[in-house]
């Protein structure tokens, strides 16, 4: 059995923003503020706590119990659970993952499905010259600008579950020069790993039409390996809810939506069963890889989340024993 969290976390955004050095542990009173203090935190520190307790109690499971911490889930994949799986083979056919996350704020959600994803770097290239002499160049920001709208065209006629996410990374050097190299970057998502592969074509179509009507090039690079889509096991997912339910929480098991979003927990799935269980830690209106997240972490719910995860941990490895 194994209980999965990964390290990594997402960037730290302005430095401004900060009061300190966001990579730099700083400890005021019971709590630790820095970039990594939360996100994860709650899986990997309940799952030490389960470790812990049955070391200190001194319970020998007839299986296999044991950690893993990987890297890279926010920002790519390809130095986590990826590389693993295509460079080692720890995981075996008779192998089961938990997943201990925060989520839903009573703490009643099993996510039962999480999107595909596929991420693409967006290269363009022109020709430069004078803001005085714009015919004699090609306006790479042009295409990738038309890039961008094409796709927010597109989106229309996507399915429900399917999202487009991209951000403009380089869009020229000088207001006075026709832009010669222009880039952007982009993340699809969908239900389904065939559709998100789908998707992730019809977004390189949008480019390849803006190049062809503005006259620039453009060339793809994949940004990061991809995540497929969830598919978690039935078993564990009605044990570990009945152990939430058992503790008075009203957990029910969430069939998918929207609001998915994607984590290498997906790749894994395809070779062992898995589950990835939201505790709650904080208020609903909460998000994720917030500064507001990071304080609920810290916060009497955020603690009385870690002990449910731990129980629940617990109790669902018993009843694999």
């Amino acid at each position: 059995l194994w209980v999965m969290s990964h390290l990594d976390v997402v960037p730290a955004g302005d430095l401004k923003d900060w009061e300190s050095d966001p990579w730099t542990a700083r400890v005021e009173g019971d709590r630790i503020y820095g970039r990594g203090v939360e996100d994860n935190q709650q899986g990997m520190v309940a799952s030490l706590a389960l470790a812990k307790a049955l070391h200190e109690e001194k319970l020998q499971p007839p299986i296999d119990f044991a950690l893993l911490f990987v890297a890279d889930e926010e920002t790519g994949n390809a130095l986590g659970i990826e590389y693993l799986l295509d460079n080692h083979d720890i995981f075996k056919e008779q192998d089961l993952i938990v997943v201990p996350d925060g989520g839903l704020p009573d703490g009643s959600m099993i996510e039962v499905a999480e999107k595909g994803i596929g991420w693409i770097k967006c290269n363009v290239r022109g020709r430069a010259a004078h803001g005085s002499l714009p015919d004699k160049g090609i306006n790479a920001l042009e295409a990738l600008i038309l890039t961008y709208n094409g796709i927010n065209a597109l989106r229309q006629h996507l399915r429900d579950d399917a999202r487009i996410h991209g951000i403009i990374t380089d869009g020229g050097q000088a207001p006075n020069i026709v832009p010669e190299y222009t880039r952007g970057e982009f993340i699809v998502r969908a239900a389904d790993t065939a559709y998100a592969t789908e998707v992730l074509e019809r977004v390189r179509a949008c480019a390849e039409g803006a190049a062809q009507a503005t006259g620039a090039r453009v060339a793809f690079a994949q940004s990061g390996p991809r995540y497929d889509a969830r598919m978690p096991n039935p078993t564990l997912v009605t044990l570990f809810k009945d152990n939430m339910n058992a503790m008075g929480l009203d957990m029910e098991v969430a069939t998918g939506g929207e609001r998915m979003g994607s984590s290498d927990i997906g790749n894994v799935s395809q070779v062992v069963p898995a589950i990835h269980a939201y505790i709650a830690i904080g208020p609903e209106e909460i998000g994720g890889h917030t500064v507001e997240f990071r304080e609920a972490s810290a916060s009497p719910a955020g603690h009385e989340g870690l002990l449910t995860a731990v129980k629940a941990l617990a109790m669902t490895a018993v009843d694999l024993l």
